[in-house]
């Protein structure tokens, strides 16, 4: 059995109703919590709501504390996914949770291409001259989870970050950081498969999980909610 959470703040709500549903059309055995601020009204579809404290400037930490101090449920695995995602198809991880504490997506699309060190000016200079795949290996939108103590140890490594990463990115550093520093309490998922981005409007047949990444793209979810939903 798997447990699905998701972060979300605020009055737009159109991009989680469509995850949301398309959990529960594909996965009908699973339950949905939506993790939020103490104002953002709880999505009806969901079967519960969990409220946090936190900084709406440093909206990567926030997340990441709001996953760390989540109880999980025991005896079921959980996945925490982006909103801007449709699940397309049933999720069966067992193999993986039963091994790992934590599973990850890996980086595939668009890996090769350079880290834009000026995004948001945000001044990246340390990553002059890397790839997107050297910076950051490992996707934000999927996290799979069976010991909830590897969330806790990733927010406390986000402290040490500098405020820029705590708004962008930080997610993708901390995820790197502990792959590296935990090797053995790992299993992964391809990005093809579990975050798959649309390329060319096209989905790939391997996709479980579309990933509907920049504003061009979520407006081409919709487009394909209703065609595999309605």
């Amino acid at each position: 059995m798997i447990d699905f959470y998701f972060f979300h703040i605020g009055d737009e709500t159109d991009l989680a109703y469509m995850m949301i549903n398309s959990i529960r059309k594909t996965n009908k055995d699973s339950r949905i919590f939506q993790l939020t601020d103490k104002k953002t009204n709880q999505i009806k579809i969901t079967d519960d709501c969990y409220r946090f404290d936190g900084n709406q400037n440093s909206i990567m930490k926030f997340r990441m504390e709001a996953y760390s101090q989540t109880t999980l449920n025991q005896g079921r695995f959980s996945i925490f996914l982006d909103t801007d995602m449709l699940v397309l198809k049933e999720i069966k991880l067992n193999n993986l949770f039963e091994n790992s504490d934590l599973i990850l997506c890996k980086r595939e699309l668009n890996s090769h291409l350079p880290v834009n060190i000026d995004f948001n000016n945000m001044n990246m200079t340390e990553y002059e001259g890397k790839s997107i795949g050297e910076a950051w290996p490992y996707l934000g939108c999927f996290i799979g989870v069976s010991n909830p103590e590897s969330l806790v140890i990733m927010n406390k490594m986000y402290n040490n970050l500098e405020q820029k990463y705590k708004l962008w990115y930080g997610d993708q550093i901390i995820l790197k950081k502990f792959a590296l520093e935990n090797p053995t309490k790992l299993s992964f998922v391809k990005e093809t498969e579990y975050a798959c981005l649309p390329l060319n409007n096209q989905i790939s047949k391997q996709a479980k999980i579309v990933h509907f990444k920049g504003k061009r793209l979520k407006s081409f979810m919709k487009t394909c909610y209703k065609y595999f939903f309605e």
